[in-house]
Formats: C-alpha cells, sequence, structure tokens
C-alpha cells in the first residue's frame, strides 16, 4: 500500500486541479493540460523543501527565498508553455486566477495537506517496511547478507569488513561512511571505525559496548547515542 499511494494519490490530483481550473479554462482538455503543468513545481516543493536548514537562521531565511523563487517560476514556466501553446489560439491572455501567486500556493498547499493527511491515516498503527537483505562486493564476487546476521562493520585501513553472528568475515570496499547511509536504524555508528547492530548488543558502559564476547570502544564523538541503544 505505502509503495503505491504517492503514484496513486498525484494521479487522482491532477483530474480534481483540472476540474478546479475548468470554469476558468472553458476546456476541459486545456485545464487537465495546466493541471499536469503545475505538478512538476508542487512536486519540487515536496522533495525539497524539508533541505532547507534554519541551523544559521540568515542562511536559512535566504534559502527560503531562493527556494519559494524557484516553486515560482517552475509553476509560471508550466502556465506560460500551457498558454503558448494551447491557450493562445483562445485568448489573448491567461485566466487571472491561475497567475495569482496566492491562488498557486493555496492550491500547492491544499494538495500537500491532503495527501499529509490521507497517508497518516492509512499508514497508522502500521510498522514501517524493513529492508530484510543487503547485496554487496566481497572479494570480486557478489554478496547477499541478512541484515539481522550482521555483528558489526570494521574499516581498518582501506578495507571494510562485516562481521557476522556465524564467525564469518566478509571484507568490501564499500566505505563506512557509505554503509552508515545504507544501513537504518538497527545500526549505530560508535567509533570512526565502527558500526554495530543494536540487535546483538548485550551490553554498555560509557565507553564501550559488549556484542557478546566482543567488545568495542565507543569514541567520544559518538558516545551521546549510547543513550539511544
Amino acid at each position: 500500500m505505502k509503495r503505491w499511494f504517492t503514484p496513486v494519490y498525484w494521479s487522482a490530483a491532477v483530474p480534481l486541479v483540472a476540474l478546479v481550473l475548468w470554469s476558468a479554462m472553458g476546456s476541459p482538455d486545456r485545464a487537465f493540460f495546466l493541471a499536469v503543468m503545475l505538478l512538476p513545481g508542487v512536486l519540487f516543493f515536496k522533495y525539497f523543501a524539508g533541505d532547507i536548514s534554519f541551523k544559521d537562521r540568515r542562511q536559512g531565511i535566504l534559502h527560503t527565498v531562493y527556494f519559494v523563487a524557484a516553486v515560482m517560476l517552475i509553476e509560471y514556466l508550466g502556465i506560460f508553455f500551457v498558454y503558448f501553446n494551447v491557450e493562445y489560439p483562445y485568448t489573448d491572455t491567461p485566466p487571472g486566477i491561475v497567475m495569482n501567486p496566492l491562488f498557486i500556493w493555496l492550491l500547492l498547499g491544499a494538495l500537500l495537506s491532503i495527501e499529509w493527511l490521507l497517508k497518516s491515516r492509512l499508514m497508522a498503527g502500521r510498522e514501517p517496511e524493513r529492508q530484510k537483505f543487503i547485496t554487496f562486493i566481497s572479494d570480486r564476487r557478489r554478496l547477499t547478507l541478512e541484515l539481522d546476521t550482521i555483528l558489526y562493520i570494521e574499516s581498518r585501513d582501506d578495507v571494510v569488513t562485516i562481521a557476522t553472528a556465524d564467525g564469518a568475515r566478509h571484507p568490501t570496499r564499500m566505505k563506512i561512511s557509505q554503509w552508515e547511509t545504507s544501513l537504518d536504524d538497527r545500526f549505530v555508528r560508535i567509533h570512526r571505525s565502527f558500526i554495530v547492530s543494536r540487535l546483538h548488543i548485550t551490553r554498555t558502559d560509557a565507553h564501550a559496548v559488549w556484542l557478546g564476547n566482543v567488545q568495542i570502544e565507543v569514541s567520544r564523538k559518538y558516545r551521546e547515542k549510547l543513550a539511544t541503544i
């Protein structure tokens, strides 16, 4: 359900927007075309708004201004494309309502709010899907491991080693930083050279974690993460 929600929702959203624009455009075909051309700006906002950071307040405000300008530019380019390629033979000017930035932002906000509301209702109480396996290159061959069998990941010199619960060790050239971004919250980085599985941690203190009989030091930089283990 989660996998198909986004494409299904936005496929339904386009005809709904077309219905809103129909009275202004005078034709369902032209209204549908305009609704499709407005979609890139909405999706641009949806997928990139979260990248704005306000750790530096001035930079955050500046990036927000740039972001809003970029969204409006995408929307107006879509409107003008429809006007000059479809509407021009029928009218001398674009409909005033679709040129109104307040209307555009109202439409954008309505679509995103409805999506969030539907998703929160439909997905309520459901556990997120967990990746079960991971595939990587070890000793020049493709290897697939079950994530829950991994004890820890160790980086030493240019080689990263994957240690598993059965005692096996699999070398790979994939950097530990790449492993950190590829793994979910079942794993936590506790040292510049170590990522460990939360599932296999049997004991912790301020300076180390134990995975059964294996003791791994926790560096000062990552000690705050121990509170989440």
